[in-house]
């Protein structure tokens, strides 16, 4: 179980986050949605250890959530633009101790064999997005975060994405989304969360497309 408590964070005096409070259990799928601005990412990349939060705790199972129970991909992927695709999962192997088979497998499964040998720089946004992605999927890890993961994805690699997050779950993992795109999820999630003036909590609305048409509006 995922417990955040009284978790705040502030820039100057300007509030992001405001003593939110979010229990999120393992082996479910959760998507955040909200306006642009109201400090998804922001919560985000509290959880993923990469930002101090000025007030509260995290925890996980009943301790201090750790960097390495956490994967996270960002909105912004950026990789060194000499590696190769092969190069930069063959590192992010290395790191998380994965062999060159879970290399190989990674490479199939986001459909990125037949670009293996391209520099990162020669890739487009959704050929970009697949390979964080396949580095993702290389990290066993307990709680998954990922921001507007299907924005630069194709119909096709959307439907992909979620059934890998619906695999990763039924092991037992935990995963948040946060995304625009809202009536793609509407069959895959099990929990619908919202974000807005620096709180978070249930969605208002049993119809999911009426608040993606709110926020959109």
């Amino acid at each position: 179980m995922l417990e955040v408590s009284q978790l705040s964070k502030r820039y100057g005096r300007h509030a992001v986050l405001d003593a939110v409070e979010l229990s999120l259990a393992p082996g479910s799928l959760n998507v955040l949605v909200g306006p642009n601005g109201a400090g998804k990412s922001t919560l985000l990349r509290l959880l993923a250890q990469l930002e101090r939060p000025t007030g509260g705790r995290i925890l996980l199972d009943g301790q201090r959530l750790r960097a390495e129970q956490v994967g996270y991909l960002p909105q912004d992927l950026r990789f060194h633009p000499l590696l190769s695709v092969r190069r930069v999962l063959r590192f992010y192997a290395d790191v998380w101790r994965q062999s060159p088979e879970a290399v190989q497998a990674a490479l199939v499964r986001w459909g990125l064999e037949a670009h293996a040998d391209k520099r990162t720089r020669e890739l487009s946004g959704g050929l970009r997005q697949r390979l964080g992605l396949a580095a993702l999927s290389l990290r066993p890890v307990q709680l998954l975060l990922l921001d507007e993961p299907g924005l630069s994805l194709d119909p096709h690699w959307r439907i992909q994405l979620r059934s890998w997050l619906r695999q990763m779950t039924r092991e037992g993992a935990i995963a948040l989304v946060t995304t625009h795109l809202l009536p793609e999820w509407g069959d895959s999630m099990d929990r619908l969360l919202n974000c807005a003036d620096g709180k978070v909590g249930e969605a208002e609305t049993e119809n999911p497309f009426e608040l993606k048409e709110a926020h959109d509006g």
